[in-house]
């Protein structure tokens, strides 16, 4: 599948500025504050050559609100310069996060912006850090500073959230939750005066809420989720678009308990799959590819879930998506959502067939990169498993693509090759059973797909040597008078 491409825990360094240069007067200034605690301009201004996190833990608790102001930003600084998370521990081991958090309460407005951003920086890092965070009590304060009338503040306290929930403790994200984080994100969205760059954040926080985490985010908080990403997949901002799309994909991604339930939350809303289905031809592959997840993971669901998604025509767009994408990862994707129409009853596969997929499939069989790919091998096993369409592949060439495919995997370094081999033997074993066995195997063996077999009795993995043994014993032996396999 696709190499991971969401939102993780937000970017740090955004907007920040390097370092002046250090003034012989200002470095004197800067190591001054020890004897008698300076507080003129001249000392406020050095504070931003100041690195060391003590020194400015201690500045941060001056009774001064100018070195109050100047160290918390001068730490923010610090934090956003560094894309070296270890050393966020420098300034935790400090004790700065506890004064951070008691500044999110301050009168000063810009001693509140810098503290959420310090604690932002702090919150993209280890778990451990974001833990560190978590413990000094910033939640509920940031949730609090969600109702700012400051726009700038509101903006970075939802980027401190997102920090926070889209670490892998589930914990965290239950906790915001309980605090009313939902509804907040929620609130913004159905403002109209809602700047672009607040909504991306917004988008993003929600997409972190949905993250597969162990527990995963609760159907009832879904619920209401869905009603803003329905919202936000219509927004004219590209981002937002594409985060939102991940966040349904993240909702729905196979293998939670609860993923059926949560498919037919979305196919309950024939508006909001039509607006998903449209954006599966969007021309920017960072809306297209999520797009097309989210179709693969409803097709993976139930078989009265995949008839449903049909019954909105998907067919057409797959084959539409199939001649005209050129991105590797949208076709295996692609492939892989065709691969599990397949897997299901005759009346799903003869739907695939009469939409004149099959052709297409055989199409990619010889494409030079497509034709290594488990999701087309998939495709074509899943629909051996009919006799029907066994006799109609066997007769369109399937076979000898088959063995093309034998050839390219056997010995190179692809990946999945074990998967690939295990599947190409499956499949050229339901195509023996059923058909002309004498056609089938001879067309094997003048394909070369013979050769390799017979290797493979000797691979390093048992399953594909079971297979190719197991494939020699019941069917080439009984017409070794065809073939002569070395």
């Amino acid at each position: 599948m696709n190499p991971t491409r969401i939102l993780k825990k937000q970017v740090t360094g955004q907007t920040c500025r390097p370092d002046r240069f250090r003034s012989p007067v200002s470095r004197i200034y800067a190591n001054a504050y020890v004897n008698g605690m300076q507080e003129d301009s001249d000392f406020v201004e050095s504070i931003q050559y100041i690195t060391d996190p003590l020194k400015l833990k201690t500045l941060s608790l001056s009774s001064n609100p100018d070195i109050q102001l100047a160290s918390i930003r001068q730490i923010r600084k610090l934090l956003s310069d560094s894309f070296d998370i270890l050393k966020n521990d420098k300034f935790i081991e400090s004790g700065i996060i506890p004064v951070l958090v008691k500044y999110l309460k301050h009168k000063n407005s810009n001693v509140v912006f810098e503290a959420t951003w310090a604690l932002t920086n702090l919150a993209s890092g280890t778990s451990e850090q974001t833990q560190a965070v978590v413990d000094s009590g910033a939640i509920p304060l940031l949730i609090d500073l969600l109702e700012s009338d400051n726009s700038e503040i509101v903006n970075q306290a939802i980027w401190a959230l997102s920090n926070i929930v889209g670490d892998e403790n589930a914990d965290f994200r239950e906790q915001c939750i309980k605090l009313g984080i939902i509804p907040k994100l929620l609130k913004f969205i159905d403002a109209s005066d809602s700047p672009t760059d607040l909504i991306r954040n917004v988008a993003g926080t929600m997409v972190n809420l949905c993250r597969p985490k162990i527990p995963p985010i609760s159907i009832q908080n879904v619920q209401k989720i869905l009603q803003g990403f329905e919202k936000l997949i219509n927004h004219h901002d590209a981002t937002v678009v594409s985060d939102s799309l991940w966040g349904i994909d993240y909702i729905i991604e196979p293998g939670e308990d609860d993923n059926e339930a949560k498919v037919q939350l979305i196919l309950k809303n024939k508006i909001f799959v039509k607006r998903i289905i449209k954006l599966l031809n969007h021309p920017e592959s960072e809306i297209q590819s999520p797009a097309i997840r989210i179709i693969g993971n409803i097709i993976y669901g139930t078989n009265l879930q995949t008839q449903e998604i049909l019954d909105f025509g998907i067919l057409t767009n797959i084959k539409e998506l199939l001649h005209s994408s050129d991105d590797i990862y949208a076709i295996k994707d692609i492939l892989w959502a065709l691969s599990n129409i397949l897997k299901g009853p005759i009346e799903h596969v003869n739907a695939v067939f009469d939409a004149g997929l099959f052709s297409t499939i055989l199409e990619y069989s010889y494409d030079e990169e497509i034709r290594i790919e488990n999701e087309l091998i998939l495709c074509i096993k899943n629909a051996a498993e009919h006799p029907k369409y066994v006799e109609i592949m066997i007769n369109m060439g399937f076979i000898q693509s088959l063995s093309e495919i034998l050839k390219n995997v056997h010995g190179s370094d692809v990946v999945h090759e074990e998967n690939i081999l295990i599947n190409v033997l499956t499949a050229l074993q339901k195509f023996t059973i059923v058909g002309n066995k004498k056609d089938v195997l001879k067309e094997i063996q003048n394909s070369g797909g013979a050769h390799f077999i017979a290797k493979l009795q000797k691979h390093e993995n048992e399953e594909i040597q079971h297979l190719a043994k197991s494939y020699f014993g019941k069917f080439f032996l009984l017409y070794e008078t065809l073939f002569l396999v070395k």
